[in-house]
């Protein structure tokens, strides 16, 4: 993957591996092509996708907009993930400066709590993080839980600049 690096077609996104509470998170990293057009010619993936793809593609999206947004910003936003082998994964972590953002993501217009179960379960163990999204396909965002909002995916430059 490295030489996918070096011509800025792939960007590395390493995983947080840092917890008091497990003994196993995934620490190899994780890929996002610099165009999911890109990707999807690469997977030879026809004009119809079944919806697992279009979730799949949608994740990558949010990824990509994330580090886009994150560069952006003045302060130092860093984009990373966080996935337990045995049980819970968050898509997206956005680390600032003494916060953390958990991001989940969702090809739903209406996602429910159950959507925001693993959000809930990083926020639990990292005291950097206070509060989670789920960003999605929804219209106007709206809380999930206290803690946890849904958010469209237009909104991601917000996200970004309020880590700051």
């Amino acid at each position: 993957y490295e030489i996918l690096e070096d011509c800025l077609i792939a960007e590395r996104i390493e995983a947080l591996s840092e917890s008091r509470t497990r003994k196993k998170l995934t620490k190899s990293s994780r890929y996002l092509f610099f165009d999911l057009g890109v990707r999807r010619a690469a997977a030879e993936e026809g004009r119809r996708l079944p919806p697992r793809v279009l979730g799949a593609l949608f994740e990558q999206f949010v990824g990509l907009e994330l580090l886009r947004a994150t560069r952006q910003t003045v302060g130092e936003v860093r984009l990373r993930f966080w996935r337990d082998p045995d049980g819970p994964e968050v898509d997206w972590i956005a680390e600032g400066e003494d916060r953390w953002l958990p991001v989940e993501v969702k090809w739903s217009e209406a996602p429910t709590g159950r959507d925001a179960r693993h959000i809930q379960t990083f926020l639990s163990e990292y005291s950097k993080a206070r509060e989670g999204v789920v960003v999605c396909r929804t219209p106007r965002r709206f809380k999930l839980t206290p803690k946890i909002t849904a958010v469209p995916w237009q909104e991601i430059p917000r996200l970004a600049e309020s880590l700051t």
